[in-house]
């Protein structure tokens, strides 16, 4: 067992494989999503960000981020279209250089149908494609759907404690959800209709938010659009969970490239309302969880664990954040008290708290009632 607990730490792969108190341990290997090759000509669109710069009433100031990469440079004409119409909402000449480019436009949309939560209304969303051309000439093209909404985590001081709660589109919302963990230890077993069975009874339940677990997956393409169709809000851990990870430059530079992709690859969806940056590790390391602490050699031992556990998730996952999303909320660790810190989470009156009071510390259920 310490050897395979210390491959789970190095190891990038789904932490309930390694087994779980909920589940059992299948460590599995191997290519398990479909791998391709693109291929372009001339000009190719990698990515297309509809970022949200103001929600003023019905009226929403966007700006389409475009990266680029072409072997020829020249003025081009971008246009960009939405949901089907043939007219285009914004047609400029754009400067495109040979070698990655990324270029901004920036627009108004009047009128606006907001994207609401499960239960709050309906579930906008617009569909935005972009057409780079040459003299009427077509070289490339990329489409994004995009939920208009506002969204914002309210922590504010009271006199018992301080609020931990979300804002959408200026109303406050009671968040009514589940803790969704992997549907299936082989995870190329998992089919459509098992997603849309989750969704679709996560709706029938009256929840408007679930969370991704930290020692699963970042999960493909289809949970997410589900969860945008659906109104179902995602509080998204990154993948860190109940573990301390290796000091290494070289594993902690792979770690910012992971978070980069995600973030890049789900930004686009109004089902994602905030990224924490792992499960219950703050919590470890105060609890000090199966004695690790007994096994440090030397005081420097202690001293570059936190070190690193703060140059992960107070340094490297914030500034992936910032420089790929920042209109998203970052929270460090769930549970937390308060954000960037090493305080015991166990405190109700702030921040989140993971209650494991009854069925892991022999406590009263009266207690539970006590906090609620």
């Amino acid at each position: 067992m310490t050897n395979d607990a210390k491959v789970s730490m190095y190891s990038r792969k789904a932490g309930y494989h390694f087994g779980w108190d909920w589940g059992p341990r299948f460590v599995t290997s191997g290519i398990w999503r479909p791998v391709s090759i693109s291929t372009w000509n001339t000009i190719v669109i990698d990515d297309l960000f509809i970022k949200q710069l103001s929600i003023v009433a019905n009226d929403a100031k966007i700006q389409a981020q475009l990266s680029i990469r072409s072997k020829v440079e020249g003025v081009k004409t971008l246009k960009i279209f939405i949901d089907g119409s043939s007219i285009p909402l914004v047609s400029k000449e754009v400067l495109v250089q040979k070698g990655n480019n990324h270029i901004q436009v920036t627009f108004d949309m009047k009128n606006i149908e907001l994207w609401w939560p499960n239960g709050m209304g309906n579930h906008k969303m617009y569909k935005f494609k972009t057409v780079l051309s040459d003299k009427g000439s077509e070289l490339a093209v990329r489409e994004a759907q995009r939920g208009i909404r506002t969204i914002e985590v309210v922590q504010e001081s009271g006199q018992k404690g301080q609020s931990f709660a979300f804002k959408v589109n200026g109303k406050m919302v009671f968040m009514k959800g589940a803790n969704y963990i992997p549907q299936d230890n082989f995870i190329p077993r998992i089919k459509r209709t098992q997603y849309e069975h989750v969704i679709q009874t996560a709706v029938e339940s009256n929840m408007n938010m679930l969370r991704v677990w930290g020692g699963g997956f970042y999960e493909n393409d289809l949970f997410y659009d589900l969860c945008d169709e659906n109104g179902i809000l995602i509080w998204h851990d990154f993948m860190f969970a109940f573990s301390l990870y290796p000091p290494t430059e070289k594993f902690k530079q792979s770690i910012y490239q992971e978070a980069k992709e995600n973030i890049i690859r789900l930004r686009n969806h109004p089902s994602i309302a905030m990224w924490c940056g792992n499960n219950e590790i703050t919590q470890f390391m105060n609890q000090d969880y199966w004695g690790f602490k007994s096994k440090w050699r030397t005081p420097e031992d202690s001293l570059e664990t936190v070190a690193t556990y703060d140059h992960i998730f107070h340094e490297i996952l914030p500034a992936a954040m910032k420089a790929y999303d920042d209109e998203k909320f970052y929270w460090s660790s769930s549970p937390n008290t308060t954000n960037y810190s090493h305080d015991f989470p166990t405190q109700h009156l702030a921040g989140d708290l993971h209650f494991w009071g009854v069925c892991g510390m022999v406590r009263s259920s009266s207690r539970v009632l006590m906090i609620i």
